[in-house]
């Protein structure tokens, strides 16, 4: 088989659960969407595929996106559930809620709020009836689930700093203790999993981990602002204990869109058996320069160093400094220290302190 097993064959698509939810009650009033943004778009257009419906117009409280005819304000909606059947695809705000309420509207009768379905949320736990849950303190967590069973847990003192996660079905995130995600979105799809260890810290960026695809990092890991990470289907990034990145590094698991062989017809870069070769494995205290990109099946080695601005694949060897594009050794024979102007290479901590594999560093010089 060449092409990508879809993960939805028997599984629940939120998108298709609204709409069929919105068949069963809207009784032919005219249907509106709460929100003009992609996902509200996609809702409108399948509901018309299935189902003949028309979206009669979005409503917003975002001024400037309001233009009187296919966005209107809110307000707009105000005594009229025998006209109009709201969707609402966002997370769950109990304003919101409290406005289409004191409007006349009855829920599911007269609107339906994917999101408005907590079975409990107190400040260690929270779960809702598509069998989503939060494992852990999450207040002034912003979450959205669009899915059902999925699982976020969180460690002790886990602080999430103007952040947004998005979930969909099936998918995992676990924070490790005392880690610290600062200015950031994450992403994670269908059967998607990111975990990050202990005493980690990310200052802001973005995170997607898409279908049936897993980032895993390990304890003590950093990285300065402006990353991104891409972890394309099927594919996976692993990142080890005690790694510094610097800022601006862009990871790849793959090429994110398809190529094809104009002669045969063939995928050539992103079938399914392909995408579950690719990876990025990055081993134990590995220090990434600023602005280095990071492409599918690049292996480095523990203890190693990519310079500023270097693009890295393939394999690199341990105790090693690579630069360039694409990233070729430089030196081997080195181990490297998290405090500047150390006088102790044991700083570097003893377990780093290895000379580079005689076999890998003949195959890089």
């Amino acid at each position: 088989m060449s092409g990508k097993k879809p993960y939805m064959e028997e599984k629940r698509d939120w998108i298709d659960y609204i709409i069929d939810e919105v068949y069963k009650y809207y009784d032919k009033r005219e249907v509106v969407l709460w929100g003009k943004y992609e996902t509200a778009d996609e809702i409108a257009e399948r509901m018309e595929k299935r189902y003949g419906i028309k979206t009669a117009f979005h409503v917003e409280s975002d001024a400037a996106k309001i233009d009187d005819i296919h966005v209107r304000p809110k307000q707009c909606l105000k005594g009229r559930a025998d006209q109009y059947y709201v969707i609402v695809p966002l997370a769950f705000y109990q304003s919101l809620k409290d406005d289409l309420v004191s409007w006349g509207y009855r829920k599911d009768l007269d609107y339906f709020y994917f999101s408005d379905c907590i079975v409990q949320n107190t400040a260690d736990y929270y779960e809702d009836l598509h069998g989503n849950r939060i494992i852990g303190k999450h207040r002034n967590v912003k979450f959205y689930f669009t899915g059902f069973n999925s699982t976020i847990k969180f460690g002790q003192d886990v602080l999430l700093n103007d952040c947004i996660i998005y979930m969909n079905n099936d998918s995992q995130i676990e924070i490790g203790d005392k880690t610290e995600i600062e200015k950031s979105v994450l992403s994670i799809g269908n059967g998607a999993s990111f975990f990050v260890g202990c005493n980690g810290k990310l200052l802001g960026g973005l995170i997607g981990v898409y279908e049936n695809a897993s980032l895993k990092i390990g304890n003590n890991f950093s990285i300065g602002s402006g990353y991104v990470w891409s972890v394309c289907e099927c594919t996976e990034c692993v990142i080890g204990e005690d790694c510094m990145f610097s800022y601006d590094i862009y990871f790849f698991t793959n090429d994110a869109h398809t190529i094809f062989d104009i002669k045969t017809g063939e995928n050539i870069n992103s079938t399914y058996e392909i995408s579950q070769k690719r990876k990025i494995i990055i081993g134990n205290h590995v220090w990434i320069g600023m602005r280095v990109n990071i492409l599918g099946n690049a292996e480095i080695g523990d203890g190693s160093i990519i310079g500023a601005s270097s693009l890295a694949k393939g394999k690199i060897p341990n105790n090693c400094i690579a630069a360039g594009t694409p990233a070729k050794v430089v030196r081997t024979d080195v181990a490297w220290s998290r405090k500047n102007m150390a006088e102790n290479i044991v700083e570097c901590g003893e377990e780093y302190i290895r000379l580079t594999d005689n076999e890998e560093r003949k195959s890089n010089e």
